[in-house]
């Protein structure tokens, strides 16, 4: 991956200031090199992807795994993220003019001080990195995990008395009965 970052970075530098990127489009070989990078195994990474610099106007980075991506710098003006893992990724100085981060995962990822996070995130005062918005009224922090466990303990207790509640009165039988029964003695 070393080889394919450097190459990316060698051939897609950030441009002078004063130049309109409106009308830019990353090159189809970048375009090629960010498609293999966001689709390689991460567990292979012996550092972080680094695309500090870089230019990638427009470029589709579509469900693109960049968890802990070094990105400081760059300019992703109008890039397609949709789906895209940016889990932890250094977005510090990024130029996301119009980027679309539908459906992207930007959990701990250094936000940029200057551009308000996007819909559904904030940023933790404390590190600067994003956290998925609290849209339950303080339960759970926000976190989906959280949520889920919660969900799942909700419905396991509500299955538990549902269970008591409908058992038919007078059928209680012994736990050593139970096992019997459920080992084909037949009590």
């Amino acid at each position: 991956m070393e080889v394919l970052t450097a190459f990316v970075r060698e051939h897609s530098p950030l441009v002078q200031a004063d130049v309109d990127t409106s009308a830019l489009s990353t090159r189809s070989d970048v375009q090629a090199a960010v498609t293999v990078i966001g689709r390689r195994d991460r567990r292979y990474d012996h550092q972080p992807v680094n695309l500090t610099a870089v230019a990638l106007v427009s470029a589709d980075l579509a469900e693109a795994d960049l968890t802990g991506a070094i990105l400081a710098g760059a300019d992703l003006t109008g890039a397609n993220l949709i789906g895209a893992n940016l889990t932890r990724a250094d977005l510090t100085g990024v130029d996301l003019t119009s980027a679309d981060f539908r459906h992207t995962d930007l959990t701990g990822a250094i936000w940029p001080v200057d551009v308000a996070a996007p819909g559904g995130w904030q940023r933790d005062t404390a590190s600067s990195r994003l956290e998925r918005a609290d849209t339950n009224s303080g339960r759970s922090g926000g976190k989906p995990e959280l949520l889920s466990a919660q969900i799942r303990a909700a419905l396991e207790r509500r299955s538990c008395r549902s269970a008591l509640k409908d058992k038919p009165k007078g059928h209680h039988r012994e736990p050593s009965q139970v096992y019997l029964t459920g080992m084909g003695a037949g009590v």
